[in-house]
């Protein structure tokens, strides 16, 4: 109820997104795996499944998130989430377009196979959307992740560690 803003959420201070070390202590405890899944693959808060894979389940759009905790540090998937823009995979870093009616979109584009002349993006809230490539007048890589800033500003402190914990 709280995520859909049905209920106010908790008053609670919070660390600038800079701030990586106090993140750190603030979110050192383990949180509740079960609440995190649900958070993890709620409509609402973070969001995570639109883009981001867990177990089979979710957006194929960021990497596959299902064995992180063996692949990271608990330290980096805290600045992952807090400074998307920080460190971004080659194999995610989103294009900046303008087509020729000077529409701009920024998008990541999809691995489609074959080329019919449209290419395939997906933008930062999950939507799908094709461009025609001869539509587009300007090309060009994005030093900012597709993965939106603020993220820790839509969930309380407790459900980023269940996050974390899941």
């Amino acid at each position: 109820l709280r995520l859909s803003q049905r209920l106010p959420a908790p008053e609670e201070q919070r660390p600038p997104a800079t701030d990586l070390a106090a993140w750190e202590k603030l979110l050192d405890q383990p949180g509740d795996a079960d609440s995190g899944r649900r958070l993890f693959f709620s409509s609402v808060g973070a969001r995570c499944c639109l883009c981001h894979q867990h177990s089979g389940r979710g957006g194929s759009v960021g990497p596959d998130l299902t064995h992180i905790a063996g692949s990271s540090t608990r330290a980096r998937i805290i600045a992952s989430i807090l400074q998307p823009s920080q460190e971004i995979a080659p194999s995610y870093r989103p294009w900046l377009l303008v087509t020729d009616d000077g529409k701009a979109h920024t998008g990541l584009r999809l691995p489609e196979p074959g080329d019919d002349g449209v290419e395939d993006y997906v933008n930062s809230t999950g939507e799908r959307f094709s461009l025609p490539s001869e539509s587009i007048e300007l090309r060009e890589v994005s030093t900012a992740s597709i993965m939106p800033d603020g993220l820790e500003t839509t969930v309380s402190i407790a459900d980023l560690r269940d996050l974390l914990t899941f």
